[in-house]
């Protein structure tokens, strides 16, 4: 993957597993700096590939346990990304974030299916980021409240599963629910 970037010639930030126990990149994780280095990543299969490594000592901030945060190494390799500071480089990964958050919240609205046709997945998955755009949208235009000069969003009033409880109610009234089942036989222990 590394060598076909390269060969690309596009710029890209990606994040890096830190690993192993005496090499690897866990050996560049040492220090109280965050610093620019090359690194030689070797693979059985693709063989070495040197690559500009950006090793970023900082806070890593968890919003389900309390207490202060704690300081971490964050390793990103970096592709024609020369003109970025380290502060830009972890920054700039960090907006990555609000794409897989994007991916959580549609798999909560999306339809699930067990068929291999490909089209028919990608329709369930475009339908899925489609609702969480028009519930954006909706929260947006109607969640808001007016706070000082500007307007500020109060989630609680329209979360996701919300939405997703109103398109099913409403699916179930216009082509029925199904509430019970007809059994062809008599239920054993009676």
């Amino acid at each position: 993957m590394f060598q076909f970037i390269a060969a690309s010639g596009w710029s890209a930030i990606l994040a890096c597993p830190i690993r192993g126990k005496k090499g690897g990149t866990k050996a560049l994780c040492y220090g109280r700096r965050s610093r620019r280095t090359q690194h030689t990543f070797r693979s059985q299969e693709y063989g070495e590939f040197t690559a500009e490594v950006a090793v970023v000592y900082t806070f890593i901030h968890h919003r389900r346990k309390r207490g202060t945060p704690r300081l971490r190494y964050l390793v990103y390799v970096l592709f024609k990304c020369a003109d970025l500071s380290l502060v830009q480089i972890r920054r700039l990964y960090r907006r990555r974030f609000g794409i897989e958050a994007s991916y959580r919240c549609m798999r909560q609205v999306r339809a699930w299916t067990t068929s291999r046709n490909p089209a028919l997945r990608f329709l369930l998955i475009a339908l899925g980021f489609i609702l969480v755009n028009l519930w954006q949208e909706l929260r947006w235009r109607f969640c808001r409240v007016r706070k000082g000069a500007g307007y500020q969003l109060e989630p609680k009033r329209f979360r996701l599963q919300r939405m997703a409880s109103f398109l099913n109610h409403a699916i179930e009234t216009i082509y029925g629910g199904i509430f019970f089942i007809e059994a062809q036989v008599e239920p054993l222990g009676t």
